[in-house]
């Protein structure tokens, strides 16, 4: 049995010793759902479409850069002392709470707008690409379980919409207030990195990433979160209104939650997002957005033949394609006496040329089970007990130095002493 992720290539082969072996590519999405462009590491986060300019000097953060989000001029000389805790926090949205919902309380157990029975996480994912002081590059993409519904655009400061419902029911000013949010916050943050480059003995050039969002779930309460990592190692996150050091961020971990933890109102800020404003916009994505989040698409199969894997081998392949959601199970039907060296080969471009081999084991039966290892016990402990009962008669004491008690009409009796006899 297989499972696969539909909107990805997947191959895999099923090889038997017999003619009834079988091999199963899946390829999800294709003409019906096609798949956005993920970018690789320093790769603009926008499609091929929509790829935008190098990022421009403001873009980098390079000297003489204005933050107009914040309408402070922000230079990478600016000591830390100079930019107070409520940096990022101006230019929260106003309207935060402006969201239409059914859920209107924070910690409610919202009904879905869907008829999914599934968690639904919402992720904000930032990276930044910090090479010295005076450059600094950023990444980010927003998500939707495993879609893509918004790119950050460096040149223009701005998120860009991968689906038309990706804006929800949020205004365009609401839409421009977090965007700001998003540029303003990235900023402060990395000015934070870069005033502790000593402290925490970080090192030029390094990576931070952000990851920010909430998941629901059917009949109980929502959950936010948000966490930092270190060159791919989480090194704090989020909880209730303080930050937590990660265990595997070590003394670094703890200098920088401590940090964290001197922007009082940013916090509660974050506190705020993540458990208010989150799930109400999620709900509303998932309100508008249900055309395409619930539809179904049929898949097509077909079967073909592979290379000979060698002789008295055969390979099948089994195809899937253009299905929607991305979850597909596909099974393979052989007898039990032919299923002994079966193996599954899973080809996919994430795994870098090193195919997945899976190879079949024959489940053992519960009277194999049992001959195998039950009787061996028995006869083991018999074998014990054996030995116990030899080494006892062989070993037991012959006590000689005292008569032993007999009966007196016994013919040993002559051996006893009546004292009455003296």
């Amino acid at each position: 049995m297989c499972f696969f992720v539909g909107s990805f290539v997947l191959v895999c082969l099923c090889i038997c010793p017999s003619v009834q072996l079988s091999l199963c590519v899946c390829t999800g999405g294709m003409g019906v759902w096609v798949p956005q462009h993920i970018p690789e590491q320093g790769e603009s986060q926008l499609g091929p479409s929509q790829a935008s300019p190098a990022p421009g000097p403001c873009a980098l953060l390079k000297d003489g850069c204005e933050a107009q989000a914040l309408g402070q001029h922000v230079s990478p000389e600016t000591p830390m002392a100079s930019l107070s805790s409520r940096f990022w926090v101006r230019s929260r949205p106003r309207s935060l709470h402006s969201l239409s919902s059914q859920c209107p309380l924070p910690h409610s157990i919202c009904p879905f707008p869907t008829d999914s029975q599934e968690p639904v996480s919402f992720r904000v994912i930032r990276t930044s690409s910090l090479y010295n002081r005076s450059w600094t590059q950023n990444q980010g993409s927003v998500w939707l379980d495993d879609v893509q519904i918004h790119a950050w655009d460096n040149k223009n400061r701005t998120f860009v919409f991968r689906w038309p419902w990706a804006q929800g029911d949020l205004s365009n000013e609401e839409r421009m207030e977090a965007d700001q949010l998003f540029y303003s916050n990235y900023i402060f943050y990395n000015l934070v990195y870069h005033d502790h480059v000593s402290q925490w003995q970080l090192e030029y050039p390094f990576q931070v990433q952000m990851e920010i969002g909430c998941e629901l779930r059917i009949g109980e309460p929502f959950s936010g979160f948000m966490r930092y990592a270190y060159q791919g190692t989480d090194l704090i996150r989020f909880q209730n209104t303080s930050w937590r050091p990660s265990p595997k961020g070590g003394s670094r971990a703890q200098q920088a939650s401590s940090v964290f933890n001197q922007y009082h109102e940013d916090n509660e800020f974050t506190h705020e997002l993540i458990t208010g404003y989150c799930p109400r916009y999620v709900l509303s994505l998932l309100d508008v957005g249900k055309a395409d989040l619930q539809r179904q698409v049929r898949p097509e199969a077909w079967l073909s033949a592979g290379p000979s894997p060698g002789p008295g081998h055969l390979q099948l392949v089994c195809h899937v394609s253009g299905f929607y959601p991305k979850p597909v199970q596909v099974s393979l039907d052989v007898k039990a006496k032919e299923a002994a060296g079966l193996s599954c080969r899973v080809r996919h471009s994430s795994l870098g040329g090193q195919d997945m081999v899976l190879h079949w084991e024959q489940p053992h039966s519960v009277g194999l089970v049992f001959l195998v290892v039950i009787v061996p016990l028995v006869l083991l402990a018999g074998l014990a007990w054996w030995l116990w009962k030899r080494w006892k008669a062989h070993w037991r004491p012959q006590c000689t130095d005292f008569p032993s008690e007999q009966e007196p009409s016994s013919p040993a009796s002559s051996t006893y002493l009546n004292p009455a006899q003296h």
